[in-house]
């Protein structure tokens, strides 16, 4: 189990998981349904199936150590989930250079999507890193 030192409870915890990576989960969910449903899927989808594969993973490993009595150590799944969102912000960000969006109008149009489906999954795979840092320590 997660160590909750610091006063966090497990509720709380599976709360912020499903706030981080739900979104994300769902838009990998939408992907893939297109995907099967149209017999040519444009790149788009197939690119969003891809990368939103990261969510359900993170979700499933997340829920399942806050979750487990048992001492899972999640450190490699939560050192890899977070490199794999890192990744996924930076290529947003060169996709948005790419495409010159980095503006202030791509900031305020796209943010909201950016913010759910790339910062927030980082964040919250950075504290679910920590968090596995810290109840290995113990």
């Amino acid at each position: 189990m997660l160590s909750l030192r610091g006063g966090i409870s497990r509720p709380v915890l599976i709360l912020e998981w499903l706030m981080c990576f739900a979104p994300l989960t769902l838009l990998w969910a939408a992907a893939v349904s297109l995907i099967v449903s149209l017999d040519h899927a444009p790149p788009d989808v197939f690119l969003a199936a891809a990368f939103g594969t990261l969510g359900p993973i993170a979700l499933i490993v997340s829920l399942r150590k806050t979750a487990s009595k048992r001492n899972i150590d999640a450190r490699r799944y939560a050192r890899l989930l977070v490199l794999g969102f890192a990744a996924m912000v930076l290529l947003q960000m060169l996709n948005a250079g790419v495409n010159e969006k980095i503006s202030l109008q791509w900031l305020r149009f796209d943010f909201g999507t950016f913010l759910l489906v790339c910062l927030l999954p980082l964040i919250g795979a950075l504290h679910f890193d920590r968090l596995a840092h810290i109840a290995r320590l113990e």
